[in-house]
């Protein structure tokens, strides 16, 4: 999506305020236009973090691109789609996308903050999982329900972020929804493992093969997969996962991989070294995944 794209989207909203969300957490060049020193001459709005709140320079900054019925400011809506393709294949990114609502930034930056204080069942202590950052928001928008999703949302009417591929993915508010401070147990879990999920993806990345559009989801797959066998350890996740998706979907069905399974689970060998006892005549047995 590009900026003409926004503009077009916000044209649909004459009423609506076009935000920025900068994530100032991240290192960034002190001369970007990103920079939190450089937005603040663009009146930008510190979210209030609430673990950060006696550093809020480091806060997500929110910033006015347009007014209603305003031009937008196009410099720093070019600025940010460019470093959305320098960021390509980062979990942790500057931009966490362009929102629209009828709401003042102030209000808008509040919610924000409120809605990142989750609860994972009723009865479980509040903590605060930042759900802005691309990475996060990518896995929510996967498995949280639509009508939780409207009360996260509130006031915010679109948010367009863009996904580990750069690729843009939208968030509609459909209705209005009271908001829910508890996750459904598969968003609560995904959350859980969302540096798990990360790691794999970076791991596929890195292999050079074409990822697809679903990547975040295969990833999430691979991972919840690998937990229900019973591979504790990150390394066995991983190894069983981009196993998974670079030699055979379904290679847990082969004997010899099954016993390596086991030997892993149960702490006698990791899943590499059990992978690597395996003979070559047994994985040139699996049909290989295409690379293309």
């Amino acid at each position: 999506m590009d900026a003409q794209a926004i503009l077009e989207l916000c044209a649909q909203k004459p009423n609506e305020f076009l935000y920025l969300l900068i994530d100032a957490l991240q290192s960034i060049d002190q001369n970007s236009p990103l920079h939190v020193s450089q937005l603040s001459q663009h009146g930008a709005i510190t979210v209030p973090r609430a673990d950060l709140e006696h550093s809020p320079h480091f806060c997500p900054q929110l910033v006015i691109l347009a007014m209603p019925e305003s031009e937008p400011n196009l410099d720093l809506l070019n600025a940010a789609l460019e470093m959305v393709l320098e960021e390509s294949g980062n979990t942790k990114r500057i931009v966490c996308g362009c929102l629209t609502s009828e709401e003042g930034p102030t209000d808008v930056a509040y919610q924000l903050a409120a809605h990142c204080i989750v609860r994972e069942h009723p009865e479980n202590p509040r903590r605060l999982i930042p759900l802005f950052e691309p990475h996060r928001l990518t896995l929510l928008h996967l498995t949280a329900n639509e009508t939780w999703l409207n009360g996260w949302l509130g006031s915010i009417a679109t948010w367009i972020y863009f996904d580990q591929l750069a690729m843009p993915q939208q968030l509609s508010r459909r209705q209005l929804a009271a908001w829910n401070e508890c996750l459904s147990p598969e968003a609560a879990r995904t959350q859980n493992n969302a540096s798990a999920i990360a790691s794999l993806l970076l791991a596929w990345q890195r292999t050079g093969r074409f990822l697809p559009a679903n990547a975040a989801q295969c990833v999430l797959d691979q991972i919840s997969e690998a937990q229900s066998l019973g591979l504790i350890t990150l390394e066995d996740q991983l190894v069983f996962g981009l196993s998974r998706l670079t030699v055979h979907p379904r290679l847990e069905r082969h004997p010899a991989v099954q016993a390596a399974i086991e030997n892993a689970k149960h702490g006698r060998m990791p899943l590499a070294r059990g992978f690597e006892a395996i003979p070559d005549a047994a994985w040139r047995g699996m049909t290989p995944l295409p690379t293309h």
